[in-house]
């Protein structure tokens, strides 16, 4: 690569960096369902996940609903 001027080196290092980072994101996913709690009105916490495999969300659930869910994601 023949770059011309210092602007130039400094942007493609820049886009460089952001792929690489990009690339070690998708590397280092985690196939494991994202977890995590959330208040309601009265103050209560409930459930949300993420399934990154397949793509299904389960928002505002019950510990047991949560538990139902993860197990159905395992059930062969």
């Amino acid at each position: 690569i023949r770059l011309e001027n210092p602007s130039q080196l400094s942007s493609w290092k820049v886009r460089f960096g952001k792929l690489i980072k990009a690339l070690l994101t998708q590397l280092t996913a985690s196939s494991e369902p994202f977890v995590w709690q959330s208040p309601n009105d009265a103050s209560q916490n409930l459930w949300n996940a993420h399934d990154r495999v397949s793509g299904k969300v389960i928002r505002h659930a019950s510990e047991a609903e949560i538990r139902v869910w993860l197990e159905e994601r395992y059930s062969f």
